[in-house]
Order: C-alpha cells, then sequence, then structure tokens
C-alpha cells in the first residue's frame, strides 16, 4: 500500500517536538538512575520499580502521552493487512478462527482509536485553557468525531453487536468456516467452494484493514494539524517548535 508523504509529515511533526523536548531536558543524575533502575526491572523480569513522575507540567504531560498514545494505535492498524492475507498456524488453528480473531482486533482497535482521539482532544483543551491559546476545540471534536464515524462507525458497530448482543463475524469469514465443515466430507465441490471462500475472505479483508490503516493516518494528521498552535508549545522548553 503506498503511503502519503504530506500525510506522513503531518504525523512526524509532534513527535519532533516531543523528541526534542525529551532530549533537552536537564539531566537529574538521581531522576536517571531510578528510571534506569526501572527499565531493568523490566528487562530482567524483576518486581516492578515505580519509574519517578515526569518533571514537566501536568497538562504538558497529558498531552505528550496522549500523542504516544494516538501513534501506538496507528502502528496497530499496520499489523491487519497482513494478519488477513497470512494464516501461519499449519492447522493448529483453522484459518476462520485465525481471520474471526483478527476481524475482533480490528473492530476493537477502531474503538480504541476513537477513545484515544478524545483523550488526546481533551488534553489539549487543557493545555489550550492553561496557556490561554485561543482555539476552537469544540468544532474540532465535532469534525474528528464525524470523521471517526464515516470511516470506523461500522467496525464499532459490529464490535458492539459482538459484544453486547450475540455472537457476530463478519459473513466472507463466516462462510469460510461452513464450508471448512463441508470440505470435511472430501467432496471436490465443498473443497473448491472452500478454497475459494477462503481466498475471497483474505483479500477482502485485508484490503478493508489497509483502507482502515489510511483512514487512521489520515484522521491522526488532520488531528495534529488542526491541534498544532497547542501542541506547538511543547517546543517552547525545547527551541524545536515546528514552523
Amino acid at each position: 500500500m503506498s503511503r502519503d508523504l504530506t500525510v506522513l509529515s503531518e504525523i512526524w511533526e509532534p513527535l519532533q517536538v516531543v523528541i526534542s523536548l525529551l532530549s533537552n531536558r536537564k539531566s537529574d543524575p538521581a531522576r536517571d538512575h531510578l528510571i534506569n533502575e526501572a527499565i531493568m526491572a523490566d528487562i530482567l523480569g524483576e518486581a516492578p520499580i515505580a519509574p519517578p513522575p515526569s518533571t514537566l507540567p501536568p497538562e504538558a504531560n497529558e498531552v505528550l502521552h496522549a500523542i504516544f498514545a494516538l501513534h501506538s494505535c496507528m502502528k496497530r492498524f499496520e499489523i491487519f493487512p497482513l494478519m488477513f492475507r497470512r494464516c501461519p498456524w499449519r492447522g493448529k488453528i483453522s484459518r476462520e478462527a485465525h481471520l474471526e480473531s483478527t476481524f475482533y482486533l480490528l473492530a476493537h482497535e477502531a474503538y480504541i482509536l476513537e477513545e484515544r482521539l478524545k483523550s488526546f482532544l481533551n488534553a489539549i483543551d487543557t493545555l489550550a485553557t492553561r496557556k490561554s491559546i485561543d482555539i476552537e476545540i469544540g468544532k474540532i471534536r465535532k469534525l474528528l468525531l464525524q470523521i471517526h464515524k464515516k470511516a470506523f462507525g461500522k467496525f464499532v458497530r459490529m464490535r458492539g453487536t459482538h459484544v453486547h448482543e450475540e455472537e457476530f463475524a463478519p459473513r466472507e469469514i463466516k462462510r469460510v468456516g461452513l464450508l471448512r465443515t463441508l470440505a470435511m466430507s472430501k467432496e471436490p465441490a465443498y473443497e473448491m467452494l472452500y478454497a475459494r471462500a477462503l481466498r475471497d475472505a483474505k483479500a477482502t479483508w485485508s484490503k478493508q484493514s489497509e483502507t482502515a490503516q489510511a483512514s487512521t493516518e489520515k484522521l491522526v494528521a488532520t488531528a495534529f494539524k488542526l491541534t498544532k498552535p497547542v501542541w506547538n508549545t511543547l517546543g517552547q522548553e525545547s527551541g524545536e517548535r515546528c514552523p
């Protein structure tokens, strides 16, 4: 899948500011030691050690975490096209179970994206208020949630049906399971239909997940672009503001 370089640039901009901010913070040997101890505990599987709290103002820290959270969500969307195309279990897990589980991950991630977006906008609103930055956060929130609903509403509804009402899987994937059962009879016609259904389901959902990945990147890029006057102020402490 080709990537929109303008979108990728807009996605990267706030990370440039955040990385510069963190890189240029004054070193505190005692604090650095505690951070290293916490990291080593995770690496060695030892009892967890709480790292020291951030020295950034709380409202700036919330924006920083919200930016990273949106990027983490985008990275998870990148794996779904390959997961739909490949079923690597060599029969230990059936193909329809793999496709169904991947679909549930995709649908749930669409819901997570909405929640991460709301958290980001709340953090931006708090920082803007603290710094007296005039930004129409209400209009921005309405626009971004409309974009999310248009791109991901069907996935969120499917997730809601599965979680709150009844077992649900897309028709293309359910068809794979049905034909797999029929193909156990070794009837050539059913085996042929099963192979075709599997191919069609993988193609359909790898394509849908590629579209979801691109939509995620465009949505997050738009969120960053519209809120740049706020998150760009993080660069005031590091001297690394985006033009």
